[in-house]
């Protein structure tokens, strides 16, 4: 899997979204992964086979492949709407 880095606004919109639906952080993390060109992201107590976990702060980001097929990626938040946003890294 290729590199994927998660910008500290998008660790705290994951974050948010984990504390709204009352889920425990230390039982449940993150996962995203693209679909139809867009990033999507929801809920996990684990990883699926083939993600990477990423610590995002204590936040588990759990990344599938998708998200690095074209190389190096960040995950990082539109400026309207605090939207998840997958762009090439750096």
């Amino acid at each position: 899997m290729n590199e994927v880095t998660i910008t500290p606004r998008a660790a705290e919109v994951l974050r948010r979204g984990l504390e709204a639906a009352r889920l425990d952080p230390s039982a449940f993390g993150v996962r995203v992964w693209i679909s139809a060109g867009q990033a999507r992201s929801g809920f996990a107590d684990e990883p699926d086979e083939g993600d990477a976990l990423v610590d995002a702060g204590g936040l588990r980001v759990f990344v599938d492949p998708s998200v690095t097929a074209n190389g190096p990626a960040a995950i990082d938040v539109s400026a309207e709407h605090d939207q998840i946003v997958v762009v090439p890294a750096g």
